[in-house]
């Protein structure tokens, strides 16, 4: 895992407005981010990709119907989950959107989503951040609210 703190903000294109807000956010509120946005004009899309999943320690992942049809958010969400069981690394899923949270693979619901749906990014931001600071230990136990 790197020596600095830095989260990889993974979303469906569609909800790229969404994933902005809250990751803005995030930033103002001294979390270390990376996002597409740091990609440059040219630049190898996937390698920079994979430079932001390797170079950071915890994984927000925004959670929608978009999403979990994405194939390059699933592969987002499989090194996220393989970092989590070999480093530790915090994976903080929010549902965003219409997700519905009782459908999504265990995989995911173990993490006990954040319900974002319909709440301010600020809100979204907040609770990120609180889980951050006191991140649950992912069992089969934890369960999702509907």
């Amino acid at each position: 895992m790197p020596d600095t703190h830095q989260m990889f903000v993974s979303y469906a294109s569609a909800d790229k407005v969404a994933a902005r807000g809250i990751a803005d956010d995030l930033a103002h509120a001294g979390t270390p981010i990376w996002s597409d946005s740091a990609i440059r004009f040219g630049e190898d899309f996937v390698d920079a990709k994979e430079r932001g999943l390797l170079g950071s320690d915890s994984y927000l992942l925004l959670v929608s119907p978009d999403y979990m049809n994405s194939e390059f958010c699933m592969y987002e969400l499989g090194f996220a989950l393989k970092q989590q069981r070999a480093a530790g690394a915090t994976i903080i899923p929010v549902a965003i959107g219409d997700t519905d949270v009782r459908f999504l693979p265990s995989f995911v619901r173990k993490f006990d989503v954040i319900d974002g749906r319909g709440v301010p990014a600020a809100r979204i931001a907040g609770q990120v951040l609180d889980r951050l600071r006191n991140p649950l230990v992912p069992t089969p136990r934890h369960k999702a609210a509907a």
